[in-house]
């Protein structure tokens, strides 16, 4: 029922209908912060634990399409961060690559039976095989099965992938 709104009305006529089936939705999520002083970014670092008072703290990335900068507000700095967002979906498919803007459908989501390994899905990271801070993701997981109230899902440590 999370979805069941979104999978059962259309917004407009513009946009369709979400997924309809029962599965996994996967999100890279990078929420890593940025300080700003006033309107501007001091600095083209990106941090996890900010303590410094003296600056505002704003989330690095973003998923806003509004500006050049869309990405992130580091964009200023290094265009590499253009592509960074907040929320990245991971679809079911490794073929398409981390610029897909495309709405998400039945088959983008994980079921029964599929498995995910980031080096399979590598294309739909900026980093390819690593996270956009460069770390490797060493596990991996296999949806067993997936009820309406629930999921059984195994998860694997992988060996050293640097």
């Amino acid at each position: 029922g999370l979805n069941e709104f979104d999978c059962t009305y259309q917004y407009s006529s513009g946009y369709p209908k979400g997924p309809n089936k029962l599965g996994i939705r996967l999100w890279h999520v990078d929420a890593r912060l940025a300080y700003f002083s006033g309107k501007s970014v001091v600095s083209n670092e990106v941090y996890t634990d900010p303590t410094t008072p003296d600056y505002k703290v704003c989330h690095a990335f973003s998923n806003t399409y509004e500006d050049r900068f869309y990405g992130s507000v580091l964009g200023q700095f290094n265009s590499e961060y253009y592509y960074y967002n907040i929320l990245q979906l991971i679809r079911n498919n490794t073929k398409t690559n981390y610029k897909n803007k495309k709405t998400m459908k039945d088959t983008d989501l994980f079921y029964a039976g599929d498995t995910y390994k980031q080096f399979d899905f590598s294309s739909q990271f900026v980093k390819g095989n690593r996270l956009n801070n460069m770390e490797s993701l060493n596990w991996s997981f296999t949806i067993n099965s997936i009820g309406e109230d629930s999921a059984n899902i195994s998860f694997h440590l992988l060996g050293n992938t640097k």
